[in-house]
């Protein structure tokens, strides 16, 4: 079991610090459970919206003219496929074909691709990238440096609308757009609509 002292942060931990969320160890991570109870968190998220912190997940970034098919190489679905603005959900798989972690890359830029693992798996994902990406495709993990936010709800595409614009907004399931949020450059994705 991990202790108190060996878990890591979020950028995000003074905010919920400050604003009393109750702290709880996960997937290495000191990470927000509540603030102010469960129920009434559900009803804000069902009938609002909701922020969450995923920034213990892990973000890998893939560049140069070959990253689109050593990643497709990587990844069971078509990321060679993929069109600049669209992400793709996949499993990252070992040369046996057992699942290693399921992830989403992004295709962020013309030579540039982006992939969310998870956060209990960022060593030993990045250990198998490293092992079978090839030589002339440049890899950087930024996990510590990329604070990843989830906003879901009913109203969150109002509230998404107001901080970075109708652009992002309007992309379609699975969308990726790069935009400004709060003065800060970000990458605002789509995965679906609230029914």
């Amino acid at each position: 079991m991990t202790t108190d002292a060996a878990l890591r942060r979020t950028p995000l931990y003074e905010q919920h610090q400050s604003l009393g969320a109750r702290m709880v160890p996960f997937a290495g991570y000191e990470m927000p459970i509540q603030y102010t109870g469960i129920v009434g968190e559900h009803r804000a998220v069902r009938e609002d919206a909701g922020i969450f912190d995923l920034s213990h997940m892990g973000e890998f970034h893939f560049d140069g003219p070959k990253a689109q098919a050593a990643v497709d190489k990587l990844v069971s679905s078509d990321i060679a496929g993929l069109e600049m603005g669209q992400a793709r959900y996949g499993l990252l798989c070992n040369e046996r074909g057992t699942i290693v972690d399921d992830v989403i890359v992004y295709r962020t830029g013309p030579e540039h691709l982006l992939m969310v693992v998870n956060a209990a798996n960022i060593d030993k994902d990045q250990a198998h990238v490293r092992k079978h990406l090839a030589k002339d495709v440049g890899f950087v993990d930024r996990s510590n440096d990329t604070a990843l936010i989830a906003v879901q709800g009913p109203r969150a595409a109002d509230i998404i609308g107001r901080i970075a614009g109708g652009s992002v907004v309007a992309l379609p399931p699975f969308g990726v757009k790069s935009a400004r949020a709060a003065g800060a450059p970000t990458t605002g994705a789509q995965y679906g609509r609230h029914a």
